[in-house]
């Protein structure tokens, strides 16, 4: 096992993801309820938009407040009772009074010696390649409607609601008479408009 200081000391600089090492607090009542921030590598600091002075021996729920949510705390109290690493996704907005990087973290959980390690790692860009993904899947790309993938799953949902429903059918007439005398690319304009 390596046990050298300067390779740890390297990996927590080097590390692209924030590394926070947090210590739970609790109420009276035994319920976690923040966490103080005993150590933070740069890229903690960066995401966090803070700085080591202030964020060391503070509360992590004064450095945002999605980390103060009951849901949050629960989350971290879970992994902390369980003794095992846990992972979870978390939106840090933008938030009035924090200067954190908004955005989509998945945080990894690690307890130790009655500590939490915290693993902050954006995953805003995988996030926007995803909703465009299904963006692509349920929009026609020529028009921008949606199509009947969308259609039927908003039908699908407003069944289960037992919401009312409508349908408008629309019908181009001679339109096969435009793309076969002015060509498709003529035809796909006349769609669009």
């Amino acid at each position: 096992m390596l046990r050298s200081s300067f390779m740890w000391e390297s990996l927590l600089k080097g590390l692209p993801a924030g590394l926070l090492v947090l210590l739970p607090l609790r109420d009276e009542d035994g319920s976690l309820a923040d966490f103080e921030v005993l150590a933070a590598n740069p890229a903690a600091l960066r995401i966090l938009g803070t700085t080591e002075y202030d964020l060391l021996g503070s509360r992590l729920g004064s450095v945002h407040p999605n980390f103060r949510q009951r849901s949050v705390l629960n989350s971290f109290d879970k992994v902390l009772g369980r003794d095992a690493a846990g992972e979870f996704e978390q939106l840090l907005p933008e938030t009035a009074g924090s200067s954190a990087m908004p955005g989509w973290y998945e945080l990894t959980l690690i307890p130790a010696d009655g500590r939490l390690i915290m693993i902050m790692d954006s995953i805003s860009k995988r996030k926007a390649v995803l909703r465009e993904a299904v963006r692509m899947m349920n929009v026609d790309d020529l028009t921008g409607i949606g199509n009947r993938r969308l259609l039927k799953s908003h039908f699908w949902r407003q069944r289960q609601q037992d919401g009312g429903m409508a349908l408008i059918f629309l019908d181009l007439n001679g339109f096969k008479r435009i793309n076969d005398t002015y060509g498709h690319e003529t035809g796909d304009e006349v769609l669009k408009i």
